[in-house]
């Protein structure tokens, strides 16, 4: 809606977004934009995936937001430099995804430790970190129904199986087909060898054995015409 819109810093704190579902990019690169969005009721969105993506100057209180019926949450502050609200608060436990939604956000200090544990073992940020946390982050960084491959080493894991599997056929193919080459040609080879030797074998009988004289056939051949 506002994305890429650099300049936009309009007042929306009074904008009715109660029935709004999706709000993926909507201030998006917005990178002047910092309105007052702490009464928004956002209860009925779904999908905040790359909402305040980039938009750098955005620090808005949020932390009464009721965002329970989200799923979405990846990219949410990324790079949103600026970011630092209390959303300690936020029931998060419906989302399926929030790959680096703090990401680049270095500003954002928020303890996040009373989200749900399935959630605070998800790795937000692409770089390794934990971002979000505060104390030590957790010892599991991943979960297997939260983590998404395309942020995660499995990503490249994943490319290298199936590049190796690759190879591996064409390789497999290219031997057989070498190998079915040189027996066509092993076939080719002892049947010249075979009709040489027959050949032979014929000289040598017509050696032995020449046939008579064309003259002495018709000669024969005469004498049989008489004595009859």
């Amino acid at each position: 809606m506002f994305y890429k819109a650099k300049a936009f810093n309009g007042d929306l704190s009074r904008w009715d977004v109660s029935s709004g579902k999706d709000f993926f990019g909507m201030f998006d690169d917005a990178i002047a934009f910092n309105s007052d969005l702490s009464r928004w009721d956002v209860s009925s969105g779904t999908d905040f995936n790359h909402m305040f993506s980039e938009a750098s100057t955005f620090n808005s209180d949020l932390s009464r937001w009721d965002v329970s019926s989200g799923t979405r949450f990846e990219w949410m502050f990324y790079e949103a430099t600026a970011f630092n609200s209390d959303i300690s608060q936020w029931d998060v436990s419906s989302g399926t995804n929030f790959s680096g939604m703090f990401d680049g956000a270095n500003s954002f200090k928020q303890d996040l430790t009373n989200w749900p544990e399935r959630v605070r073992k998800y790795r937000f940020c692409t770089n390794g970190a934990m971002c979000g946390f505060g104390g030590t982050p957790p010892t599991t960084t991943t979960s297997s129904t939260l983590q998404d491959p395309s942020t995660s080493n499995n990503y490249y894991i994943y490319y290298i199986v199936i590049i190796t599997s690759i190879i591996f056929i064409a390789a497999t193919m290219f031997f057989f087909n070498k190998k079915n080459r040189s027996n066509d040609d092993s076939r080719e080879d002892i049947e010249l060898i075979s009709s040489t030797a027959l050949d032979d074998d014929q000289a040598q009988k017509f050696e032995e054995n020449p046939p008579p004289p064309t003259n002495m056939i018709a000669n024969n051949n005469l004498m049989d015409t008489i004595i009859v």
